[in-house]
């Protein structure tokens, strides 16, 4: 009886780890832009995902002790410890278990990746491959859709579909994919049928991007380009950004007018009042699940985002949780040095350049349930971990 219960569970695990959870990936990539609301998008990736994460995590709690060693994923779970703690002097009234669980649900988020991405972590690149062919397809259903069908002029702001709810969402969604797109292409071998599919995927999923008016991800892609220039260092690559920077001076030049006209969007005037608000509390902060209410004479209304993810988090952690946040991103950067022959580790650190770098005048927490941000940074975390949790798994073995 023991025996047949130790191989019922061993075949649970399996089931979990081979089909279960990368379907849920899949979901988690790609729901956003097919499920009828955020509901049942959650919905989704807690049965496929989470849940079984958390199962497996019963079952098989060795194979995530390898990481309780990693200086990373340490400091991470330093910050949701202090994220936790900061409820004690937060001043409204919150439920303090809905915050727990969702730091639960962000952990959880991260061992699934690792577990799906244990010893092949191909197994996730191809995951990521299929969806962005999926939104290459999306792209093109919408321009078709909103450009000719529908008329619009080209001036209009595009959204996309699903829960695709605004154009700088949509924007930061189908940036990823750019960015991934781009860091696959140059972590690979050439071969020219596919080198062609993958241009042609690039360059609609950037004139998507383009279409959407939000330049936000357009100061991330930059980034990404100088990154990966500096990662591949060859002639093609060269070749390649050069060729970026003359298309891009040759669309600003032509929209001059169009990319200029909304200005700065108010991001002065709000990170300033922001500012002024995170002083009256600039060590603890305000403490988690606190809202943030941004008004002025200059502002046309009040804003509940500080634009800026890395000061949402400062207002609500103090300066002390942002140098948390900064000694992760320092680790993680490690992380890539030392697998910096790993493609999982590649695409992770651009991945997180990006988010990093579009966050810089988007967003604010992403310390909250699923939605687009988790695409800006926790993914790319979790693939970062991914390369980690192998390499240490591999040095074991070799021991």
């Amino acid at each position: 009886m023991k025996l047949m219960s130790q191989t019922i569970k061993s075949r649970l695990n399996l089931a979990i780890r081979h089909y279960i959870l990368p379907l849920g990936l899949f979901f988690f990539l790609t729901g956003i832009i097919y499920f009828k609301s955020f509901s049942s998008y959650h919905t989704q990736i807690y049965l496929f995902l989470i849940v079984p994460t958390f199962i497996l995590l019963l079952n098989e709690r060795e194979l995530f002790h390898l990481l309780l060693r990693s200086r990373a994923f340490q400091i991470i779970l330093l910050l949701f410890c202090y994220a936790i703690m900061s409820l004690l002097w937060n001043d409204s009234a919150i439920n303090d278990f809905k915050y727990f669980k969702r730091l639960l649900i962000i952990l959880l988020f991260i061992l699934a990746l690792v577990a799906i991405g244990r010893d092949n972590p191909e197994k996730i690149i191809i995951i990521l491959l299929v969806a962005a062919t999926v939104y290459v397809g999306v792209a093109c259903y919408s321009i078709f859709q909103d450009y000719i069908v529908q008329n619009k002029r080209i001036s209009t702001r595009i959204i996309g579909v699903g829960n695709l709810s605004n154009p700088l969402l949509s924007s930061h969604i189908y940036g990823i994919f750019t960015s991934f797109l781009l860091v696959y292409f140059f972590s690979i071998n050439r071969y020219l049928k596919r080198d062609i599919a993958l241009m042609l995927m690039f360059v609609t999923l950037l004139f998507f991007v383009i279409l959407t008016g939000s330049r936000t991800p357009l100061v991330g892609l930059g980034v990404v380009l100088l990154v990966l220039l500096w990662m591949n260092r060859s002639k093609y690559m060269l070749y390649f950004f050069l060729a970026i920077c003359v298309l891009a001076i040759t669309y600003f030049s032509y929209n001059y007018e169009f990319i200029i006209q909304r200005g700065l969007s108010y991001r002065p005037e709000i990170w300033s009042i922001t500012m002024d608000q995170i002083m009256l509390k600039p060590l603890l902060g305000h403490g988690l699940g606190t809202s943030i209410h941004i008004e002025s004479d200059k502002l046309t209304r009040i804003f509940s985002d500080t634009h800026n993810i890395h000061l949402g988090l400062t207002y609500k952690l103090g300066i002390l949780g942002l140098l948390i946040w900064f000694a992760l991103l320092i680790s993680l950067l490690n992380i890539y040095f030392r697998n910096r022959t790993s493609q999982i580790a590649q695409i992770g650190i651009v991945l997180l350049v990006y988010g990093v770098s579009a966050g810089m005048t988007e967003g604010t927490s992403f310390l909250s349930r699923p939605k687009e941000v988790w695409f800006l940074i926790w993914l790319p975390i979790a693939l970062l971990f991914v390369a980690e949790y192998n390499q240490m798994l591999s040095n074991r073995l070799g021991k």
